[in-house]
């Protein structure tokens, strides 16, 4: 098997890896945030539970898309073409992860400091 087939089929599973945990982690936070709300609790807090669940699990599976479009772009002939639009990928999936990571922990992932990020419940209050 040459190099190359070998590395497009890592980089097609790291894709698959990606959209999985966004689609596993998105449906783990409605299945929690609906048990929740049928077990009474109230909207609004609820509601940022599960904004904040939902942007780690994007967070995460941004990190592997990324992963995956750099090792594709590497497997490919690089042409300028290719180069150029993994370049806008990467700043635009770039944006995105910041901006995620400054709404789930309260800061820039260039920054130090880090505000107190509250544990979040894995079980359904019953």
């Amino acid at each position: 098997m040459a190099f190359q087939v070998i590395v497009e089929w890592v980089a097609h599973g790291l894709e698959g890896m990606g959209i999985a945990v966004v689609s596993v982690g998105g449906s783990a936070a409605m299945i929690s945030f609906v048990r929740r709300l049928i077990a009474g609790d109230a909207f609004e807090a609820e509601s940022s539970v599960l904004r904040e669940r939902l942007a780690r699990a994007t967070l995460l599976g941004l990190e592997f898309l990324v992963a995956a479009d750099i090792i594709a772009t590497v497997a490919a002939v690089p042409t300028a073409a290719r180069l150029l639009m993994l370049t806008g990928i990467i700043l635009l999936r770039t944006f995105l992860s910041a901006t995620l990571m400054l709404e789930v922990e309260g800061r820039w992932p260039w920054s130090a400091a880090r505000r107190e990020v509250r544990a979040l419940p894995f079980a359904a209050h019953n």
